[in-house]
């Protein structure tokens, strides 16, 4: 076996080439992390958003829930329904207004989600909770959630406005990691006011039971009467994450297309280890090293530098997540680097490494010691 002082010592004795590599390796894996940990923490809350007994209800064939258009009279028909539950006789039934909307707050413009709400939404909503301030209310008040509130220094009393209205910020709401936390909750006949819908864009069940999901989404989608379209509610907001998972798609994407570059830079920096150190190759083997010998050392020289460039890599990341990045669905305004997007970072570094030296390094293997002692 070829002594690890010798493979380290190579590796500095030609650090200007080594150096650029690993650089160009940090690089790939700073992007694949940052990307991927930006990607993840807005799928996450998607993913979180939704208990096994709520059933999400929009229009038939619309796209998206902003452009449902769900008719007012559907109300009692949906609050009849049997297995919806009833709670203090009223059938625990959400009506809503989802909106998307520039929002300006303390000066600066942004996009934000605002749902339209009834008091009875506060017995639906098992997720959320308030924990400063009070339920929105009629007279332009508001509840921000609270990844809302930290990201943009939105405290109780302050203004904003959206449609064309300036609205109180009344309550400050805990969504518990969901996607409620990065939205605007008010009044429905106020946001419906200032909108000008006459219809609802969704409904919110909570049901009896789990066991009744599967009964009630069969109903309401079977129904000739009205164009409705039931999801469990899980579903529903996985599927309205879809945009995160594009964007995962694509970073992943870019990364990947990165990563076959950095892995042409190792092969080429080891090939060039290789051409320079012909005759030093053939000695190790006349002295007694066999080929397989030669070939880990190599390899463990290309690994070496894709593991250095994996962790200047992460270092950078760890940095680039710092920085506030003003995307949807995004809590705090940056991103935290999870122990499975290092570790997962890591792995890229050496498969990089190790698909970059596997062919100088067999190359190596190869080499016949008479002919290259002879030169």
């Amino acid at each position: 076996m070829v002594p690890m002082k010798y493979i380290t010592r190579s590796l500095v004795l030609r650090k200007g080439r080594t150096i650029l590599t690993i650089a160009a390796v940090a690089l790939v894996i700073a992007v694949f992390a940052a990307m991927n940990a930006v990607t993840q923490t807005m799928v996450d809350s998607f993913k979180s958003t939704g208990l096994p007994d709520e059933i999400v209800v929009t229009e038939r064939g619309a796209m998206i829930v902003d452009l449902s258009r769900i008719q007012r009279e559907t109300l009692s028909y949906i609050q009849t329904l049997g297995g919806v539950m009833i709670e203090n006789n009223k059938p625990l039934v959400s009506p809503e207004i989802n909106l998307g909307t520039n929002v300006r707050i303390l000066g600066r413009e942004v996009e934000l989600s605002v749902r339209g709400v009834r008091p009875i939404a506060r017995n639906v909503y098992r997720q959320l909770k308030i924990v400063a301030g009070d339920w929105p209310s009629q007279g332009k008040k508001i509840v921000v959630g609270q990844s809302i509130a930290n990201k943009y220094h939105i405290a109780l009393e302050d203004s904003v406005s959206f449609q064309g209205e300036s609205w109180t910020v009344t309550g400050i709401l805990d969504g518990e990691g969901t996607v409620y936390n990065q939205e605007i909750w008010a009044d429905l006949d106020e946001v419906a006011a200032v909108s000008q819908r006459k219809t609802f864009t969704n409904y919110v069940i909570r049901l009896r039971s789990p066991a009744d999901v599967a009964v009630l989404v069969k109903e309401i989608n079977s129904t000739q009467q009205y164009s409705l379209l039931a999801t469990k509610a899980a579903t529903f907001y996985s599927q309205s994450g879809a945009m995160a998972i594009f964007l995962a798609g694509i970073g992943t994407f870019i990364s990947l297309v990165m990563a076959i570059g950095a892995i042409f830079s190792v092969a080429n920096t080891m090939y060039s280890h290789t051409a320079t150190r012909r005759r030093e190759i053939a000695i190790m083997k006349a002295i007694g090293f066999k080929a397989k010998a030669i070939l880990g050392a190599f390899v463990g020289e290309s690994i070496m530098v894709g593991l250095a460039g994996g962790v200047l890599g992460l270092i950078l990341a760890s940095g680039i997540a710092l920085v506030p990045v003003d995307l949807p669905y995004l809590p705090a305004g940056n991103v935290t680097l999870s122990g499975a997007q290092v570790s997962s970072a890591l792995i890229m570094s050496v498969l990089v490494g190790l698909l970059g030296g596997l062919l100088p390094s067999i190359q190596a293997a190869r080499l016949v010691v008479v002919q290259e002692i002879r030169k």
